[in-house]
């Protein structure tokens, strides 16, 4: 699957476009909108030079044509059932902020119920739990970011 122009529309609202560098909440050099990559591998760096808007969406659209193609794999590995494109949109931002290293069945309850059932209920209740920065505090814009994660992921596709 890939990424729909919503979702990208979606992480753009989120994330906002940053033409200089800056630090992420975890520190990580960042531009654009949210990439601490460019396209061929290299970090960012705080002493890179500006972007411009299409160069950082750009940016965006293959990051996440790339993680989208490592999610598809990783939740065939699971054997999650196949997903609607709002829960893959869902699944992917959650990769994209959180990374994909996070969504392993020891260290994510929503993982282990897609397993079960891609419809189960508590899967809502479980996106919503990932709104605090890394040092555990309770960040506004990722409450924000979950609670629209846990909506969109059981809205029916005609209606998103």
């Amino acid at each position: 699957m890939t990424p729909s122009q919503k979702y990208i529309d979606k992480v753009k609202e989120l994330e906002g476009f940053k033409s200089a560098p800056y630090r992420d909440q975890a520190g990580n050099p960042t531009i654009g909108y949210g990439t601490c990559y460019y396209a061929n591998g290299t970090p960012v760096t705080m002493n890179d030079a500006e972007i411009d808007e299409s160069t950082a969406s750009d940016m965006l659209v293959s990051k996440l044509n790339t993680l989208a193609s490592q999610l598809t794999s990783h939740l065939t590995a699971y054997g999650v059932a196949p997903l609607n494109s709002n829960q893959f949109d869902v699944i992917l931002d959650f990769c994209y902020n959180e990374g994909i290293g996070q969504l392993v069945p020891s260290n994510c309850t929503f993982l282990r119920e897609m397993i079960a059932n891609v419809n189960d209920p508590d899967i809502a209740f479980q996106l919503k739990r990932w709104d605090k920065d890394s040092a555990g505090n309770v960040e506004p814009g990722l409450v924000t970011r979950c609670e629209w994660r846990a909506e969109t992921y059981f809205t029916p596709i005609d209606v998103a």
